[in-house]
């Protein structure tokens, strides 16, 4: 299975408002704070790919 263009750009799309909104959900946070929760973020996801069999080393991105 692959994605085509118009679902690449629709990904980047919802992305967009994603990366948005979460700036917004943490605009009040320090810049140490958001270090903070995007490491603890990355580490969640990361966990999430290993529990779902998911080979983070050839996935795009």
């Amino acid at each position: 299975m692959s994605i085509n263009d118009a679902g690449r750009q629709l990904a980047a799309e919802v992305a967009a408002r994603f990366a948005e909104r979460i700036a917004t959900l943490a605009a009040d946070l320090s810049a140490a704070e958001r270090r903070v929760l995007s490491q603890l973020a990355s580490r969640i996801v990361a966990a999430d790919a290993d529990r779902s069999g998911i080979d983070r080393a050839t996935t795009p991105g």
